[in-house]
């Protein structure tokens, strides 16, 4: 019998399959390209957008990113009430320049200084 971990891990496969396959049938929108991204700026762009159905592609060093209508749509929505929560807004910023505060420290003297 399989484990409460199993099943969640099952119905995640199974969410995954299904998003790919609407996603298949969608009108795909350029949303953003550029010339010289190194694979790690590809990569860490791609991690950002992992919650929504995204495309990325390099042709002939020319990157691409591509989003359905719909997770435009979920995009536009969620950051519409991030943006006007000021209190989650302040929140979250807070927690960024903390963020960028220890990498920082963790340069040591070749730290970008104000």
């Amino acid at each position: 019998m399989p484990t409460a971990e199993e099943t969640q891990e099952e119905k995640e496969k199974e969410k995954e399959s299904n998003a790919a396959e609407n996603a298949s049938q969608e009108e795909w929108i350029a949303t953003f390209w550029t010339q010289g991204q190194t694979p790690l700026v590809v990569d860490l762009i791609k991690e950002m957008y992992l919650p929504l159905t995204c495309h990325n592609t390099t042709i002939n060093g020319m990157y691409h990113q591509y989003f359905t209508k719909t997770s435009l749509e979920e995009s536009k929505k969620a950051g519409v009430e991030f943006y006007s929560d000021k209190k989650k807004y302040a929140e979250w910023k807070k927690g960024i320049l903390a963020e960028c505060k220890k990498v920082a420290s963790l340069a040591g003297p070749y730290a970008l200084r104000r």
